[in-house]
């Protein structure tokens, strides 16, 4: 035992989760300063040493305490059961991430140009995982439906003050590429309009659409061309006819 007049017999003591058994003697902190540390043991059982100024100050634990607080932060909402993401936790916090963490290899194709995530969402994963609903199979991923927006809830208050609607839905990579396909900005005749909006009006489906304009077709011929018609323009456009 120290024979420093200052000296403070702390065995018996309880400070939080823990319970001082003897005096562990002097030594240096991480910090640098010479230090009484004592024996001390935690309810969750586990025996630490901590250093006086510790005691009557921060540490409530052996650690236990931090542990249990974080894993209940992250696990209040259901999402990691057993300490293991939900495929909708992942999908939620991906999302996240490439809107919102400018480290993020994916932040100048999301975040970086405008793509964000909406405040009900990005304070909740909770949320998020009841509007949306659980991945269907584990070939869906999250999809926009509009590609120039956001992934928007459609009800949060941001939401509602912006007009943004519900713009995310569960989606095969198939369905994906269909979803680009109609979101693409055709003009005919000085009127420009999304390929989808231009198959409702036309008859010529959007994969017709899409092919066509792959082969090089201009927007006009690629939109307005009936079906019927498509293998002799074809042709024409390869140069096979005069």
């Amino acid at each position: 035992m120290s024979t420093d007049k200052r000296f403070k017999n702390m065995a018996g003591k309880q400070f939080g989760r823990l319970t001082v058994l003897e005096y562990a003697g002097r030594r240096r902190e991480p910090c640098g300063a010479i230090s009484h540390f004592w024996k001390c043991l935690c309810a969750c059982g586990k025996i630490t040493i901590v250093a006086k100024s510790h005691l009557t100050t921060c540490t409530q634990s052996c650690g236990c305490l931090n542990l249990e607080i974080s894993t209940k932060r992250l696990t209040k909402h259901g999402m990691i059961p057993g300490k293991i993401p939900t495929p909708e936790y992942r999908a939620w916090s991906c999302i996240k991430t490439r809107c919102t963490n400018k480290a993020s290899t994916h932040y100048a194709e999301y975040g970086g140009r405008g793509i964000g995530i909406c405040q009900g969402w990005s304070d909740s994963p909770a949320a998020f995982r009841e509007d949306t609903g659980p991945r269907p199979t584990p070939k869906h991923q999250i999809d926009r439906i509009d590609n120039n927006g956001g992934y928007w809830c459609g009800h949060c208050p941001q939401c509602v003050s912006n007009g943004w609607p519900s713009n995310c839905k569960w989606s095969t990579k198939k369905e994906q590429m269909r979803n680009r396909r109609s979101n693409v900005n055709l003009t005919v005749g000085g009127v420009t309009k999304l390929a989808l909006e231009w198959a409702k009006e036309t008859g010529v489906s959007v994969e017709n659409i899409y092919n066509r304009l792959e082969m090089g077709w201009s927007d006009e011929d690629a939109v307005i061309t009936p079906v019927k018609h498509w293998s002799a323009l074809r042709r024409r456009k390869n140069g096979c006819a005069q």
